[in-house]
């Protein structure tokens, strides 16, 4: 279902210290988080050490330039099998000025073929790496 893949944040900005509040999340992204309720949390709150610093300013990215930013990162799942962790941030407005959410799109594909989206997310062994960070223009 399309919406397994999907998450929005609203952004909440407080003394010029912007963070990002998890409104939504779809099954599969609940499924690599592991049993953690994500909603009502912030993006700092919920994502491991590892992963914090390169999600949250490609969120930053988003939001101050008002583009869309597609992003692949390169994981291991609990077997130790690459996994690409491919993301497409898009920033919306409801009142047509700042972004005030933003819609994340998350897939996860293997190489290898199979692979364990199960807890995904928590620490991982090693860090994961940024292979992509592409802002769409148009």
């Amino acid at each position: 279902m399309p919406l397994d893949s999907l998450a929005w944040t609203d952004v909440v900005s407080a003394h010029r210290d912007m963070r990002f509040r998890i409104g939504f999340h779809g099954a599969k992204i609940v499924e690599a988080f592991g049993p953690v309720e994500c909603v009502g949390k912030y993006l700092d709150e919920v994502l491991p050490t590892p992963y914090l610093g390169p999600a949250v300013a490609t969120y930053w990215r988003v939001v101050n330039s008002k583009v869309p930013i597609y992003t692949i990162s390169d994981m291991r799942d609990p077997a130790g099998r690459i996994v690409h962790h491919e993301r497409l941030l898009l920033p919306f407005s409801l009142s047509g000025g700042e972004a005030e959410r933003v819609l994340a799109s998350i897939e996860a594909v293997s190489p290898e073929g199979s692979f364990e989206l199960r807890d995904l997310m928590k620490s991982p062994i090693r860090p994961p790496v940024i292979a992509l960070c592409a802002t769409i223009q148009y």
